[in-house]
């Protein structure tokens, strides 16, 4: 039978037909063929992935990584199955930003390439990782290399994601008050199995991210002949026999030639035969289930791949983003690397030359003209990089919909003990904004201010239009209801977390019906679906009203008033000196000898992903005489005052609330 394997082989066109030594042997499958065995073969760390050049050791010093086995069911009545897991963690829960689960590719484990993933994602994103063996793959149980069916290989998957992943999402979130995202990422067959998750649950993922994608097979797997008959007569006869007409396509798979040699002998568990039949069977169906309900696919995607892969046919990419029903879809297609002077194939992030890696890593990190997770520093750096072009068509709000210009609340809240409040709405670039003076019975004010983003169908439920609403927006201030609440309770000491701007039914923009939820309610998935306390916004058009400046005005004021002149003649410099401090950036103000107000921007937890900026001149924005906000240089990033000790750091999307420190205080932080 071994002869006969190795015959098979060398039908389909296996490359490693005479690579494969003991372990290619069928006694040496025998022995390893249930996970308990691999497990005790190789148990963690027993083998290593090979350098990541994108970091380096003090990166990694300070950070947290566990791994674990857990039991899941494809069904309540189905027998037990062992998944082995490991966990790649920023070094408190608190700096979360997001939950990365991963899918490797089925031939392979999570403990080689994909670690290397895990480590880099957690790194430039400060997202927590989960990697695991698929079933029938590395340390996780089942047959190795054997798939029975598709359709129960995805359940074991997304099992396990809703029995580890799901429940460390909700953790971490109740532990920061906020709703922390998930997404899946997937490579080749595990790109597949993701695909077939978020059909089979469209709410478990808030975004997917697939490279290469084994939509359709590409030239360099691809096989027929004698290879193709041998499967139709043994295939039904021996589910297990790894003979399936598909070649191995190792050698394709990197720009380095060399390093397809290296995994055969350093990857452990890579499976080194043909697939089995019955294995090629399964994944066939997947793709013909992929291509048939890809419409049915409402889950934001981003389709990663190279135009030059054997592996995966950029068609079948190409074709799943045609066929996919997500609003929010994105493919890009790699070509050809200037700096490196090379051709991308297959495996897109790893064992390439770290230039053409950093483009891919960048692609996802900036997915949709903002971080796949809401980190700071990845957006600072960006924008210290170059020029963002603003938001994506239909997620930024249109001057149509929401015109420029203050609106005057037609009510107030009596528990909010207010005179009067005032909203005005600025677009710059590329984005939207809307600034609030809430006035009190002695008309002072804090004001404050927060970008707003047109929400997407799959955040809110079809209860929103039972309120005649057109289309409504969300603000990127978190804590906007807190803001606007300040702080007030409602029963059993609940806070009104959330606001929503709304748009009538009949609104246009020569006659904006603008309605402000004051508490906008979400549901078990996070969706919004209920509006209470409406305040209608009255239109009054473009005035020169000075908002979210440190000198609050009265509710009819005016450029030509006292306040405003004031602030003009100060310019910058009526933004005090000092510490601004957050957990994730540091913002040192000091006047120069030349009497100037100079910035200093700086990380502060310790990495060096973030491009700091020594001593840049602090200039008005452009939109200075409505915003109050100035510009760092020529950088893009501005910060704006909300308070007499909070500025707002400020990027396309991104908002960072920066607190007073003093001038002395801290010291030990930049030491």
């Amino acid at each position: 039978m071994c002869l006969y394997a190795c015959c098979a082989c060398c039908c389909a066109g296996g490359a490693g037909c005479f690579a494969y030594q003991c372990r290619g042997t069928a006694r040496e499958m025998r022995r390893l063929q249930d996970g308990e065995a691999r497990r005790l073969e190789f148990p963690p760390e027993s083998f290593s992935a090979p350098p990541e050049p994108l970091l380096k050791d003090k990166d990694e010093q300070d950070y947290t990584q566990y791994e674990n086995a857990v039991l899941v069911r494809k069904s309540a009545d189905s027998d037990a199955v062992k998944i082995w897991y490991k966990t790649y963690c920023p070094a408190s829960e608190g700096d979360i930003t997001c939950i990365i689960v991963t899918f490797h590719p089925y031939r392979s484990n999570s403990q080689f390439l994909v670690k290397n993933h895990a480590r880099c994602l957690r790194h430039f994103e400060k997202a927590a990782v989960i990697v695991f063996d698929q079933p029938g793959c590395g340390r996780s149980d089942g047959c190795w290399g054997y798939m029975s069916s598709w359709d129960d290989h995805v359940a074991l998957c997304e099992s396990f994601v809703k029995k580890v992943v799901v429940p460390l999402r909700d953790k971490v979130s109740k532990e920061q008050h906020r709703s922390v995202p998930i997404y899946g990422f997937g490579e080749s067959v595990g790109a597949n199995v993701l695909v077939s998750s978020a059909l089979q649950s469209s709410d478990l993922y808030n975004g997917i991210i697939l490279a290469g994608p084994l939509v359709r097979d590409g030239d360099a797997v691809k096989a027929g002949g004698f290879a193709n008959f041998l499967a139709k007569c043994e295939g039904p006869i021996f589910p297990k026999y790894p003979g399936a007409p598909m070649k191995d396509g190792l050698d394709k798979c990197f720009v380095d030639k060399d390093f397809a040699d290296f995994t055969r002998t350093e990857n452990k568990l890579l499976w080194r035969l043909p697939l089995r039949m019955k294995t090629n069977k399964s994944i066939k169906a997947g793709q013909e289930s992929i291509e048939k309900s890809a419409a049915q696919l409402k889950t934001p995607i981003l389709i990663l791949q190279a135009s030059y892969d054997k592996i995966s046919s950029p068609d079948g990419s190409k074709l799943l983003y045609d066929l996919c029903g997500s609003e929010d879809k994105c493919i890009k297609v790699y070509d050809d690397c200037a700096e490196a002077g090379l051709k991308y194939s297959h495996e897109l992030l790893s064992a390439e030359p770290v230039e053409m890696a950093k483009l891919v890593y960048n692609d996802i990190t900036t997915w949709g003209a903002s971080p796949i997770c809401p980190s700071i520093l990845d957006s600072v750096a960006e924008f210290c990089r170059r020029e963002l072009e603003g938001c994506q068509e239909g997620y930024c709000p249109s001057s149509d919909d929401v015109p420029p210009g203050t609106y005057i609340w037609d009510s107030v809240p009596p528990e909010l003990e207010l005179k009067a409040a005032i909203m005005v709405v600025v677009y710059e670039f590329g984005s939207a904004s809307a600034h609030f003076n809430l006035f009190d019975k002695s008309e002072k004010s804090e004001p404050f201010h927060s970008e707003f983003y047109q929400l997407k169908a799959r955040s809110f439920t079809e209860d929103l239009f039972d309120y005649g609403v057109g289309k409504c927006y969300y603000f990127s201030l978190h804590n906007i209801g807190k803001k606007i609440w300040r702080g007030l309770s409602v029963g059993g000491g609940a806070v009104r977390k959330h606001a929503l701007l709304c748009t009538k039914d009949p609104s246009t923009s020569d006659n904006p019906e603008l309605v402000l939820y004051l508490d906008a309610v979400r549901g078990r998935q996070k969706r919004y679906e209920k509006l209470h306390i409406p305040i209608n916004l009255i239109f009054r058009g473009i005035q020169n009203i000075k908002v979210a400046s440190a000198f609050p005005l009265g509710p009819q004021g005016s450029g030509d008033g006292p306040c405003t002149s004031k602030v003009l003649s100060r310019g910058c410099e009526s933004i005090k000196n000092g510490k601004y401090l957050n957990t994730s950036a540091i913002l040192q103000l000091e006047t120069g000898a030349d009497g100037k107000q100079y910035a200093t921007l700086t990380s502060n937890d310790g990495g060096d992903r973030f491009l700091p900026l020594t001593s840049v001149p602090v200039v008005p924005a452009e939109d200075y005489s409505t915003t109050g906000c100035c510009e760092l240089g020529k950088t893009r990033i501005f910060i704006c005052p909300t308070g007499a000790d909070y500025l707002l750091l400020r990027a396309p999307g991104v908002e960072l609330e920066m607190v007073y420190a003093g001038t002395n205080a801290f010291e030990s932080e930049l030491s």
